[in-house]
């Protein structure tokens, strides 16, 4: 049947196209886009290995409110606003609003910074990031809502700033959308692998 054929071939395409490889007609070897440092594996696990540490700290040493995992504080705050416990509730509200100023703060940086000739708007970013956590360590446990503040904002930053790796979409401070896109290409990679190279080729020619 011609119109199945035609859809893999526009899934092994598209397949193609997010991943970063190129395939000329009549040739077999897959070519790889350059990437920009921004994308690298080693800097993806990296900033996720950060990403989960945050979470923790904030949550065991610095009174149970979550860096990353926003939908938690959302949670937490519901609950406490329900239970009366308004004062406590505060706790959770300053990291929700310290998040969205942070995405707003990194697109900022984008919008002046992205014509930078010597340094990209993403080195920014993380240096920004690496102040306000070194800051949020150094503050006693009398001011764990302003270190969850810093922390909060630092990971908005991140998680606005680096998007994907390998030409993936890839989150490196939650895990629900990274199950999403992982499933996904699970999928596209079984409905892919029983055809026979010649046939994948011949979708694309």
């Amino acid at each position: 049947d011609v119109a199945p054929s035609r859809g893999l071939g526009d899934v092994y395409k598209r397949q193609m196209e997010e991943t970063g490889l190129s395939e000329s007609k009549g040739e077999s070897q897959m070519i790889r886009k350059p990437k920009q440092m921004s994308e690298s594996m080693i800097l993806g696990v990296v900033l996720t290995l950060a990403g989960g540490f945050q979470d923790a700290y904030s949550y065991n040493c610095r009174g149970q409110v979550f860096a990353n995992a926003q939908t938690g504080n959302i949670v937490l705050l519901g609950q406490n606003i329900a239970s009366g416990n308004f004062q406590n509730a505060l706790h959770y509200l300053f990291p929700l609003l310290a998040f969205l100023a942070g995405v707003y703060l990194s697109e900022w940086v984008r919008e002046l910074c992205k014509s930078f000739q010597k340094l990209h708007w993403r080195q920014i970013v993380l240096a920004f990031e690496i102040v306000m956590l070194a800051i949020a360590g150094l503050l006693p446990q009398s001011l764990n809502v302003v270190s969850n503040v810093l922390m909060s904002f630092a990971c908005a930053m991140q998680v606005d700033s680096f998007r994907k790796f390998r030409g993936i979409p890839c989150a490196t401070t939650m895990c629900i959308g990274n199950m999403r896109s992982g499933t996904e290409l699970l999928c596209r990679y079984l409905s892919l692998i029983h055809i026979s190279e010649p046939t994948r080729r011949s979708y694309i020619s």
